[in-house]
């Protein structure tokens, strides 16, 4: 009996828990897949894809860093993760979770660092001898470090944020100035600001920096504590004068082509006591601790004069009998490497065409010049209907003699000096070759200005042509006396490039052998009389060919 009791007992126990076990047998566990754990963006923007597998009819994606520099689309069973553009010097880590039924998966996203940007301004730094503080302002996109190059107790930093610093300078109880370079750190990118400090000497010397543009120099005075007492024109030059905190050196003047040049073209500085400055040993070894050695070929017996070994500047000492002195700091361009001319000097060819009115020498006419180009292979340029008129033509050179892409003809026309049946009227009076690449003749300097090359000065003297004037215009004569012919050279622009023009002519000029009659002076001439009438026969005719240019 107490068998069968406890077997029916057992079987309740087991029904009870069978309708407890059957609904559990119809819910089917959450299942989620993904494609891919991690994705790896370079630093450019861009967009990656992944792949959801999963038993639910919905799932869902967020990312902490989706208001920043994530977003998520969500495509069917797919998920396009775009990262932004990385501007920051540094990588990136984010994350992205998907959520299906309950459960959860992580997707780690790493982004590449951006370039490090390490900028400022800021390259030199001056202290007067009385010390102060002062604030230097950066730009970085990441974590930057400061640190002062070497040992000076008397530069210490104040402060430091993400931009800025303050460096504080004690005063400086010596005779002689100092410097360090505090050093600025971003990732690989390396930034230099040199300190220096005024020592406790007489001497005076403008900005040693360049270029240096007005904004540097102002920043320079104001850190001297020198204040701008005026600033007006002096011919076609802006010049601004600043009185100093030096009893010998008041004043000291900088001169600009223009406000916005790149650098200044000139100083002038007055000494109120020539002895400190004339045979004063003190003063010579202060200019060459700054760089200059004084030159025994340029100096005379009115002026010293100290050549820079760095910088393009020449120190010009005058003394009169006054007692005082002048000191000229001027700007002298130097070309800072070599450049490729021609193997020989071009356009003799051309130059052959020319007449010389004053010298009874034809030249070509415009049917000459025709069945020439046709020789030399060259096509007019008649898509530029300025190219082709009866003053000038300009050929394409589809054959060129000497690298020119272009080769132009100026016409000889009546005008106010010139009869219309003068029998040189149509006649090639100069000759034109255009070369692509301006640096065979010109060089350019960090103040935008072009220089004749060297290499083609040389070029040029060895076929007996001397450097003859630099006229407005930007250009540069050189003659020669024997052919009695003239080269001018000009960095040009051509269809908005820029290109080197050579225009070649023969002229007798005055006081050369063999003179005509109309070009001989009426008196006897010293060399400056000479020189500024030849000068002045040059621009007349430089002038003819700049009125037809500007009617292109």
């Amino acid at each position: 009996m107490r068998k069968t009791i406890s077997r029916i007992l057992g079987l309740s126990a087991l029904l009870a828990l069978l309708p407890a076990c059957s609904p559990q047998s119809d819910v089917e566990e959450a299942t989620l897949d993904l494609s891919t754990e991690t994705l790896t963006f370079t630093k450019e923007a861009s967009e990656q894809t992944l792949t959801v597998s999963t038993n639910k009819e919905s799932w869902s994606a967020l990312s902490p860093q989706e208001a920043t520099w994530l977003s998520l689309t969500q495509e069917g069973n797919t998920l396009k993760v775009r990262a932004e553009a990385n501007d920051l010097g540094i990588d990136r880590v984010g994350s992205v979770i998907v959520n299906a039924g309950g459960l959860q998966k992580r997707v780690t996203v790493r982004q590449a660092s951006g370039d490090v940007i390490l900028a400022t301004d800021l390259e030199r730094l001056v202290f007067p001898i009385e010390g102060g503080t002062k604030k230097v302002v950066f730009e970085s996109n990441t974590t930057a470090k400061v640190e002062i190059g070497a040992e000076a107790s008397w530069l210490k930093l104040a402060e430091v944020t993400k931009s800025s610093f303050t460096l504080a300078a004690e005063r400086n109880e010596s005779d002689v100035p100092r410097s360090v370079k505090v050093v600025i750190t971003a990732g690989t990118q390396l930034k230099e600001i040199e300190v220096t400090q005024d020592g406790a000497n007489q001497y005076v010397l403008p900005l040693q920096q360049f270029p240096a543009g007005l904004k540097d120099v102002i920043r320079f005075e104001r850190g001297r504590l020198s204040e701008l007492t005026r600033s007006f024109t002096r011919g076609s030059a802006v010049v601004f004068r600043y009185a100093t905190q030096s009893e010998l050196f008041p004043l000291i003047e900088y001169e600009f082509e223009h406000e916005r040049s790149k650098g200044f073209q000139a100083t002038i500085q007055l000494c109120l006591d020539d002895k400190v400055v004339k045979d004063n040993p003190t003063f010579v070894a202060y200019l060459q601790g700054r760089g200059y050695q004084k030159s025994d070929a340029l100096s005379n017996a009115g002026q010293d004069v100290y050549v820079h070994s760095t910088l393009p500047y020449n120190l010009n000492v005058a003394f009169d009998s006054s007692g005082e002195a002048l000191l000229e700091t001027v700007y002298m361009p130097r070309q800072p490497k070599a450049y490729k001319t021609f193997d020989h000097l071009p356009m003799k060819q051309l130059l052959a065409l020319n007449c010389d009115p004053g010298r009874g020498i034809h030249g070509y006419k415009r049917d000459d010049v025709a069945k020439k180009e046709v020789e030399w292979k060259g096509e007019l340029d008649v898509k530029d209907p300025r190219a082709n008129r009866e003053d000038y033509q300009r050929f394409i050179a589809k054959g060129s003699l000497e690298g020119e892409s272009h080769r132009g003809y100026f016409y000889l026309q009546p005008s106010e000096d010139i009869p219309a049946d003068d029998p040189f009227v149509g006649e090639v009076f100069t000759t034109q070759a255009i070369f692509a690449d301006v640096t065979l003749g010109f060089w350019t300097d960090p103040l935008g200005k072009s220089y004749v090359t060297r290499e083609m000065e040389q070029l040029l003297k060895e076929n007996g042509y001397n450097y003859l004037r630099t006229l407005n215009g930007g250009f540069v004569a050189y003659y020669n006396a024997t052919e009695k012919a003239a080269y001018i050279l000009h960095p040009a622009q051509l269809d908005g490039k820029p290109v080197l023009e050579i225009q070649t002519f023969l002229v007798e000029l005055p006081g050369g052998a063999g003179s005509a009659p109309r070009l001989k002076a009426a008196k006897k001439e010293n060399l400056f009389e000479r020189r500024a009438r030849i000068v002045e026969t040059i621009s007349r005719h430089l002038q003819k060919t700049r009125r037809l240019q500007s009617r292109r």
